[in-house]
């Protein structure tokens, strides 16, 4: 069943509501992330051509298939969250990495492609790292288990070619000739 929300704020607020299983100040700083790649989503001018059923009448809906990226998005944050917390790092120096996690993965959900935890966790080290070596990135990937050194091969490799909704294929990450992986927009 679709929820149908008048407005930003809630719309925000219903995001926070279906992160109920998280603390609220980490539901709260995701569901601000959700929001803003949903406004990001909404400021993109629709292309020639690409308007078929892209209505945006002003308001706000999430529907069923929305709720599994939700659980993810949460899922990916409250890992970057037990990570710092672990490491000592104070809770408002990860606040941006968490909302920017939030908006990658909700703005890539409404441009179509769907991401495990996996690949949004090593997406979101990729946006947040600049262009860098897989060894780089195991350590980061690899804490409290989201993705174990061994997978991260297959994680980068599968973000090489993901498949939309309307069945493209984007890069989300590419690797250069020195071996240094980098993440792609959509």
């Amino acid at each position: 069943m679709a929820i149908t929300l008048n407005d930003a704020a809630a719309f925000q607020a219903a995001i926070g509501d279906q992160l109920g299983d998280l603390p609220p100040d980490v539901a709260a700083v995701l569901a601000a992330g959700v929001a803003a790649g949903e406004d990001a989503y909404r400021a993109t001018p629709a292309l020639p051509g690409q308007t078929a059923l892209n209505l945006r009448i002003g308001r706000y809906v999430i529907r069923d298939e929305d709720l599994p990226v939700v659980e993810t998005i949460g899922s990916a944050a409250a890992g970057l969250a037990t990570v710092a917390a672990s490491a000592g790092i104070a809770w408002p120096a990860i606040v941006p990495a968490i909302t920017a996690i939030a908006t990658l993965g909700w703005t890539l959900w409404r441009k179509g492609a769907l991401l495990t935890p996996r690949q949004l966790r090593v997406v979101g080290l990729l946006r947040n790292l600049g262009p860098c070596p897989a060894a780089t990135l195991a350590p980061l990937a690899a804490v409290d288990g989201v993705v174990p050194e061994d997978a991260l091969d297959g994680v980068l490799q599968s973000l090489k070619e993901v498949e939309t909704r309307d069945g493209t294929l984007v890069a989300l990450a590419v690797i250069d000739g020195q071996m240094f992986w980098r993440a792609r927009g959509v």
